[in-house]
């Protein structure tokens, strides 16, 4: 699958192939209680309150990642796309809408702690 990162965004199909085919990076920017609660499989979690601290320990440069939080209203994944595109991860889409539209098309979730 060729992603294509100029977009700027990515949609719930193109995610879930990207998925499946271990090619992204899926990072939920949310509390860590949301996450524990419910997230997309194999996502990690940064909360917006640690970026500066985590974005850098969980993420290289050159990953593939997408980003998204709780739905198409959430300004969380668009503002953590722009930081980590403002330090020079070049690879970086959005999933806009979130946690609602992956549960919506009844795609795999997942719930706990990150490992």
């Amino acid at each position: 699958m060729d992603i294509e990162f100029n977009k700027g965004r990515i949609d719930k199909d193109e995610l879930k192939q990207a998925i499946e085919e271990k090619e992204v990076k899926v990072v939920e920017v949310m509390p860590a209680s949301e996450y524990e609660n419910e997230h997309i499989k194999g996502a990690l979690n940064i909360e917006p309150s640690k970026i500066k601290d985590l974005a850098p320990e969980l993420l290289n440069k050159d990953d593939n990642i997408v980003v998204y939080c709780k739905d198409l209203t959430c300004l969380q994944s668009p503002f953590l796309v722009r930081w980590l595109r403002e330090r020079g991860y070049k690879k970086v889409l959005d999933y806009e809408e979130g946690k609602a539209g992956w549960k919506a098309a009844d795609y795999p979730m997942d719930y706990g702690k990150q490992p």
